[in-house]
């Protein structure tokens, strides 16, 4: 290891090379680190979303089975059906044509209801007819004889026929048929729509360019497809069901076979029994973050090398006119102001040494200038002032118009919006450092009433008798907000409930006071150090907040105005914002006696 006087002996350029390695490789270090703990965290976020819209999927699809299934066994007590299954050869030609219309209503209500069901069929034995939602066939049709053997149970509800899908209700149920050895009453059919059901799929998988598929494993055992022509093979398919545990709901898993990695996701319904499976290409949804670590590590050998390039060029370029720049400066200190230095090249450090050339010879001039320079430093700070934004108001705003929209809130959302668009159109707004008071006014309300939403109500506001005198008065921008943004800051964001922000304001012949007063805790030790910072006995040499507004009030208007701070009659701190008035001769002071 080198001591410090082995490092001593280091050449310069040696001495950047090992500092840049020092500052630079930790730092990437770091970053690399970051982006791998980034990329895991992508990866577990990805797998839980497709989880998340594998359940939705299956809650959809389980919610619409079961309401099916119940839609079909309320033909069971259907006053019509009943008397068609059972008493069709004794009823009048017109009562019988007037239950078939019903029925075929109900019938077609059903299909009209459902997203899956493509066509609904009764086939009532008694009746020798078999009525669709569509129409009445003069015989009982062909499918009956070969779905009254496939009966539907909640545990297996779809059943799959002659490449065709169905739910099918027997009644009586299949077994007392078969001990009473006698045809049932009626047979209801609904037929499902397996393009419907492989368009859903195929919303499920299309967006992550996989595949996903509805498995059964009843009496006949069944799989659909999110498309005709899958492309996983049998081999990765018996893989597949082999890698979904029979007991789970919800599974999800990265898979790698021969064939490639793939992540398999299932939802299994508890009820129909009936299983949801994606499968989606690895590289589909991973890709992107494999090659963000190839890059990664790319640019730390591209930065490595750099570091090389650079310090070489830094030593040579900078280091020799640097030297002179800084022997100079060293002659300047000593008080002498006849020294200029030339570069040969016109460069950055000719254009240096030019002006440091010029600043020397007005060294002398400048410290002749000493009242005007000090009220540029000034106005130069009465600018720096007025520029100063709070940015976590900006942060808090946005993530609060995040709940709205996450909450679907649109009315407050588009107010919340109206307020901050008026807000921002303000304080970015070109043009003159002075407003009229009544625009301070205004957007001191857009402000606190953006913060009453954002704190949900729990803080109220009131502002009461603004005076006409407002609309005629030229202030600095900004004096008035930052009191209220202070309020809600160091006093009413930590009130659970209850808080309490009041504007008032009171008119004198020579001045007019705007109070903002507040219910916040304030302790006594606080009350002294604002009054401490305020006076300038603190010497933190902060410049936000009360201090700024009081110390461009005092710069434009003398040391009579500025902030008076008090306890208010509600318990909190009380500001009172002093802005002299000219007074008109025989006016009175009608000023009220209310203060903090």
């Amino acid at each position: 290891m080198l001591n410090i006087s082995g490092l001593r002996k280091i050449n310069i350029y040696s001495k950047l090379v090992l500092t840049f390695l020092i500052v630079l490789l930790p730092l990437n270090g770091i970053a690399l680190y970051v982006s791998s703990r980034g990329a895991e965290h992508v990866e577990k976020e990805i797998l839980t979303s497709v989880q998340s819209k594998m359940a939705f999927y299956m809650t959809t699809f389980e919610s619409e089975i079961t309401r099916t299934l119940q839609s079909q066994h309320s033909f069971v007590s259907d006053y019509d059906v009943m008397n068609l299954s059972t008493q069709a050869n004794f009823m009048d030609q017109n009562a019988k044509r007037e239950a078939i219309l019903r029925l075929q209503q109900r019938l077609d209500l059903l299909v009209n209801t459902s997203s899956f069901l493509s066509h609904v069929t009764m086939h009532i034995p008694l009746l020798e007819r078999s009525i669709t939602d569509k129409r009445v066939l003069d015989s009982i049709s062909e499918d009956y004889k070969s779905l009254r053997e496939y009966s539907s149970r909640y545990d297996a509800p779809i059943v799959k026929w002659n490449e065709r899908m169905f739910i099918n209700l027997i009644y009586p149920p299949e077994r007392t048929i078969q001990l009473e050895d006698k045809a049932p009453l009626f047979v209801l059919t609904l037929e499902i729509a397996q393009s419907r059901l492989q368009h859903v799929l195929e919303q499920l998988a299309g967006s992550y360019h996989g595949e996903a598929f509805l498995i059964s494993n009843g009496d006949i055992p069944w799989t659909l497809g999110s498309s005709q022509n899958t492309t996983i093979s049998e081999h990765l398919w018996n893989e597949i069901l082999q890698t979904i545990p029979l007991d789970s709901v919800s599974y999800i898993t990265n898979l790698k076979t021969t064939d490639g990695e793939y992540i398999v996701a299932a939802e299994r319904s508890n009820e129909t029994g009936i299983l949801l499976a994606a499968v989606i290409p690895t590289q589909q949804v991973m890709g992107s973050l494999k090659q963000y670590k190839q890059w990664s590590w790319l640019i730390m050998s591209m930065t490595i090398i750099m570091i090389f390039i650079f310090s070489y060029g830094l030593y040579r370029i900078i280091h020799t006119p640097l030297r002179r720049l800084v022997g100079a400066f060293r002659i300047v200190e000593k008080g002498e102001f006849n020294v200029t230095i030339g570069h040969p090249n016109e460069d950055e450090f000719g254009y240096l040494y030019a002006r440091f050339n010029e600043m020397v010879m007005q060294v002398k001039r400048l410290i002749q200038e000493v009242y005007e320079q000090k009220y540029r430093l000034q106005l130069s700070e009465l600018k720096q002032l007025q520029s100063q934004i709070n940015p976590h108001f900006l942060y808090n705003s946005h993530f609060s118009m995040y709940y709205m929209a996450k909450n679907d809130d649109k009315e407050n959302l588009m107010r919340f919006i109206k307020y901050m668009g008026d807000y921002f159109q303000y304080i970015t707004r070109n043009g003159s450092d002075e407003m009229i008071l009544r625009e301070e006014i205004n957007h001191a309300i857009t402000y606190a009433n953006i913060q009453e939403m954002r704190f949900q109500m729990r803080i109220r506001f009131t502002i009461v008798d603004i005076p006409i005198v407002v609309d005629t008065i030229l202030v600095p921008r900004l004096i008035l907000q930052p009191i209220v943004e202070n309020a809600y800051k160091h006093g009413l964001e930590n009130k659970e409930e209850a808080g309490v922000l009041a504007i008032r304001f009171i008119v004198a012949a020579d001045r007019l006071e705007i109070v903002i007063e507040d219910n916040a805790d304030l302790s006594e030790n606080s009350l002294v150090a604002m009054h401490e910072l305020l006076s300038g006995q603190n010497g933190a040499g902060e410049t936000t907040g009360m201090l700024n507004v009081h110390r461009r009030l005092q710069i434009k208007y003398g040391p009579t105005s500025g902030l008076r701070l008090a306890r208010g009659t509600m318990g909190g701190l009380c500001v009172s914002i002093v802005i002299p008035l000219a007074k008109q001769e025989g006016e009175e002071d009608y000023a009220s006696s209310a203060r903090c």
